[in-house]
């Protein structure tokens, strides 16, 4: 796990250890047909946390963002 991922992971927790944390794991396909990868021989694109109803993610161009859906941001496959 990235450690930015895990840093916000825990902070989450902390601060609400009485809600319910949903990680949510999402993968892309660039125009070409390649996976895009989160980390080298990885399956995911993308993570998302749940928080108070909503999604808390990370966008290298930009940054932290909390929204209501996680539409256009890949394919959901996996909620832990």
């Amino acid at each position: 796990m990235p450690r930015f991922l895990a840093i916000l992971l825990s902070t989450l927790l902390s601060l609400s250890s009485d809600a319910e944390i949903r990680v949510a794991f999402l993968s892309v396909v660039a125009p070409g047909g390649n996976v895009v990868q989160f980390e080298q021989g990885g399956q995911y694109s993308h993570v998302a946390i749940s928080y108070q109803n909503e999604w808390v993610h990370a966008d290298p161009r930009q940054g932290v963002k909390v929204v209501k859906t996680l539409s256009g941001l890949g394919t959901l496959t996996a909620v832990l």
